[in-house]
C-alpha cells in the first residue's frame, strides 16, 4: 500500500515515467504523420485538384497542409455543397461575392468556372488576400478579381439589387451581423450559400428562414462526418489505401455543421 511517505518518494519516478510515455506517444504520432505526409505528397505531387467542380485548378500543397485540407486537392472538400456550385456555374451571375476567402479556393475556383463573372473576395485577414491573389495569378484569373476586408451589413445595403449575385459565405460566426432584417430585401435577386456556425448561434436556420422565406427558396444541407467520408467516399486516389490515410486526406471538421442554400424565387 502506498502511504504519504512512499508516494512522496515515488512521485518523481511516476512523473518521469509519464513524461517518457508521453514522449514515446509523441514520437509515434510524429512518425505516423511523416509517413502519411509522404503518401499525400506522392498522390498530389502535381498540385492539381483531381475531382469536383474545381477539377483542374492548380492549388498549393502548402496551402492545403496549412488548413489540413488535402480534401481540397482531392476535390472532395465540402462535397455536400457541390450541387449548388455546379448549378451556380450554369447561371449567368453578374458577380460572385466570397465572404471569407481564406486561401482563395472558392474565389479562384468560381472564377475558373465563370470566366465572364466578376469575383469579389473579402476577408478580415490580409494574409488571405496574399494567398488568394497568388492563387488567382497561378490560375490565370487575376483580371476577374477584386478584394476587400471586413464585409459588413452596410456592404449588403450597397448591393445593386438589379445585379444577379451569388454569395459564398464562410464568415466564422458573423452571419447575424452581416445579414439582418434591415438589409435582407436588398438581396431579393441574389442566391446565397452560407456555412452556418451553429456552435456560436444555434438558431441560425430559423433566423435565416425568417429573413428570406418570403423571397427565396431555402434548403438545409447537413455535413458528412469525417469517419463516414473515409468509409464511403469512392475516389480512385483512395483505392486500397488505409483508413488512416483516408481520414488524413478527407478530414475537414471535428463537429457537425450545416449549410443553408438561399435561392431567389425571382430567378
Amino acid at each position: 500500500m502506498v502511504n504519504k511517505v512512499s508516494y512522496t518518494l515515488l512521485k518523481p519516478l511516476v512523473y518521469i515515467g509519464e513524461r517518457l510515455k508521453a514522449s514515446r506517444e509523441n514520437f509515434l504520432d510524429a512518425s505516423t504523420t511523416a509517413d502519411l505526409e509522404e503518401q499525400v505528397r506522392a498522390i498530389f505531387s502535381d498540385e492539381m485538384v483531381k475531382h469536383g467542380p474545381f477539377k483542374g485548378m492548380q492549388f498549393s500543397l502548402k496551402a492545403a497542409g496549412d488548413s489540413l485540407s488535402y480534401s481540397k486537392l482531392l476535390g472532395s472538400y465540402e462535397a455536400e455543397i457541390h450541387p449548388f456550385i455546379v448549378a451556380a456555374a450554369k447561371k449567368r451571375y453578374d458577380e460572385v461575392v466570397n465572404i471569407g476567402c481564406h486561401d482563395g479556393y472558392y474565389a479562384v475556383g468560381m472564377a475558373r468556372l465563370m470566366p465572364e463573372t466578376r469575383i469579389k473576395a473579402f476577408d478580415t485577414d490580409t494574409d488571405a488576400h496574399v494567398k488568394t491573389k497568388a492563387l488567382a495569378e497561378r490560375n490565370g484569373v487575376a483580371a476577374q478579381m477584386a478584394y476587400g476586408g471586413t464585409y459588413t451589413a452596410a456592404d449588403v445595403l450597397k448591393t445593386d439589387d438589379n445585379l444577379r449575385s451569388f454569395f459564398m459565405v464562410d464568415c466564422e460566426g458573423a452571419e447575424k451581423e452581416i445579414f439582418t432584417s434591415n438589409n435582407a430585401k436588398q438581396l431579393r435577386n441574389a442566391d446565397l450559400v452560407i456555412e452556418l456556425h451553429l456552435h456560436i448561434h444555434h438558431d441560425l436556420v430559423e433566423y435565416f428562414k425568417g429573413l428570406f422565406e418570403e423571397t427565396h427558396d431555402i434548403q438545409i444541407v447537413d455535413s458528412v462526418d469525417d469517419h463516414l467520408k473515409a468509409m464511403q467516399y469512392d475516389y480512385p486516389e483512395l483505392k486500397d489505401k488505409s483508413y488512416g490515410l483516408k481520414r488524413y486526406i478527407l478530414q475537414e471538421r471535428p463537429t457537425f455543421m450545416q449549410w443553408i442554400f438561399i435561392s431567389a424565387k425571382s430567378n
